[in-house]
């Protein structure tokens, strides 16, 4: 968003007689970077033919500002997407603590009727943590196949 802002005020502040050159590359990290000066050797050289402040902009410069937000818009899909990953994780290394405590804790029931009702609801609560995870768990892959669906889409 920055750079786009970034992108735009340069843009604005040029008058119509000049020309802005602006260099596409693909980075290291795969993804698409943009440069005053040539990245390597593949970069793709854009010339931007900048109007005066207040007429309409060129059609050249509204690509490299959609290539722009597109790369963020993927970047942004990559990040919140490792975000989740870590997070369904997060959440199975955390069902698997719960139930293991609750396991521990099933072991000192007496073998009697008290025992027995307090064993039954050890068992109700970790089938709750079980459900309450899953949700999460689901809600989470959800969410992920849903960013990958619009990053297919942008591809």
């Amino acid at each position: 968003m920055l750079k786009k802002a970034v992108l735009i005020l340069v843009l604005s502040c040029v008058s119509s007689a000049e020309a802005t050159s602006i260099y596409k590359c693909i980075g290291e990290s795969g993804r698409t970077e943009f440069s005053q000066a040539p990245c390597s050797d593949s970069a793709e050289h854009l010339i931007i033919d900048v109007p005066k402040i207040g007429t309409t902009g060129s059609t050249n410069a509204r690509k490299v500002l959609d290539d722009i937000e597109k790369s963020n818009r993927l970047r942004e899909i990559n990040r919140e997407t490792k975000k989740l990953e870590k997070g369904i994780s997060n959440y199975q290394k955390e069902m698997d603590s719960e139930i293991r405590r609750l396991r521990d804790k099933k072991m000192y029931a007496a073998n009697n009727l008290a025992g027995a009702t307090w064993e039954e609801s050890i068992s109700t609560e970790m089938s709750a943590i079980v459900a309450s995870i899953k949700t999460k768990i689901d809600a989470a892959r959800e969410k992920i196949k849903s960013l990958n669906d619009e990053k297919e889409k942008m591809l």
